[in-house]
């Protein structure tokens, strides 16, 4: 209770293609939120059925853009159909058998210390 399962951050602006290489991605980002358990955790059918979380598409916030962001000269609408957009990672086949889940999900937080870390591209963190 109280753990802390999941830290939200955002990116502040667009890589810029003259900063890819040589500006580290948390540079650019900023902690928001930290989602934290308010009792112990347990899995639940309804939780794998029913909870998700929606995301909005980049491109309803260009209104809010700097027009520096708007004259990059570059595409910043994210196509989930490009493979460039893709970390590479694929989604590990997720245990129907309530024992097998939480060992996962164990497993996932000693390793990654977090369950959903593993979805992040490699080098997020200034600690990587």
């Amino acid at each position: 209770m109280g753990d802390t399962i999941y830290e939200v951050y955002a990116q502040v602006e667009p890589m810029y293609a003259h900063e890819r290489g040589s500006v580290p991605l948390q540079d650019k980002l900023v902690k928001i939120a930290e989602l934290k358990l308010k009792t112990d955790l347990v899995t639940s059918r309804w939780g794998d059925e029913k909870l998700f979380f929606r995301h909005r598409r980049v491109n309803n916030d260009h209104k809010f853009w700097p027009n520096a962001w708007l004259n990059d000269n570059e595409d910043h609408f994210f196509s989930r159909h490009d493979p460039e957009n893709r970390y590479g990672r694929s989604t590990p086949a997720w245990p129907q058998d309530e024992e097998e889940a939480k060992d996962l999900y164990m497993d996932q937080e000693a390793a990654w210390g977090c369950p959903f870390e593993w979805l992040m591209p490699a080098g997020w963190k200034s600690s990587d």
